[in-house]
């Protein structure tokens, strides 16, 4: 019997699809169509997520922080964000009109008066004009999914798991930088599970 180490299988599992036609499964797309439906529809939602984030710091070193981020959301244009970690407390929140961002322990705030129109204009705005990120947002600025398809370089099924009492089917996809990692149940809501996000240009 060949032996093989955990690594090798993984590698002989999981090897890429030999033509870049290949590299997007069918059934990888479905399912983001499948969510970005979902989420479309709902109209106002609160999403809890316990959160781990693993922050380099100059010396290499890793650290996992860990925390609660609670998203109270109307569509198009109404969002609160309570985040809480071991290290930080923030609050974020949107009207429509205005965005501002709070740190209540620290006594201090900071405002855009004329932000964007939606809650994924103004997530987006606030990650790329003020280095605001936060966890799971791209949940939230997902649409139907149309504008997210033409940015998918790859995507496959990596297996079937149980998260609790629930079976989820594990997909991984490469977003422009960021890697992507959904976990979606085989029946029921198309709404994940658990997520993990890795910039690559972190």
């Amino acid at each position: 019997m060949r032996s093989l180490t955990i690594g090798a299988w993984l590698v002989t599992a999981m090897a890429c699809p030999a033509t870049a036609q290949e590299l997007v499964e069918p059934a990888a797309r479905e399912v983001l169509e499948r969510m970005g439906t979902h989420l479309t529809g709902l109209q106002a939602y609160e999403l809890t997520a316990d959160t781990g984030m693993e922050i380099v710091l100059d010396t290499d070193q890793k650290l996992l922080v860990g925390g609660t981020a609670v998203y109270h959301a109307r569509q198009p244009n109404r969002l609160k964000v309570e985040l809480r970690t071991d290290v930080a407390q923030r609050e974020f929140f949107f009207d429509g009109t205005s965005a501002t961002y709070v740190s209540p322990g620290d006594g201090f705030y900071a405002q855009v008066a004329d932000a964007p129109a939606t809650i994924g204009e103004m997530l987006e705005h606030a990650a790329q004009r003020h280095g605001l990120a936060f966890p799971v947002a791209d949940l939230l600025a997902w649409n139907s999914g149309a504008e997210w398809m033409g940015r998918i370089t790859e995507g496959f099924r990596v297996g079937q798991t149980r998260i609790g009492d629930v079976v989820a089917d594990h997909w991984a996809y490469r977003i422009d930088n960021q890697d992507l990692e959904l976990w979606i149940p085989v029946e029921g809501s198309p709404l994940p599970l658990r997520i993990s996000t890795v910039d690559r240009q972190d």
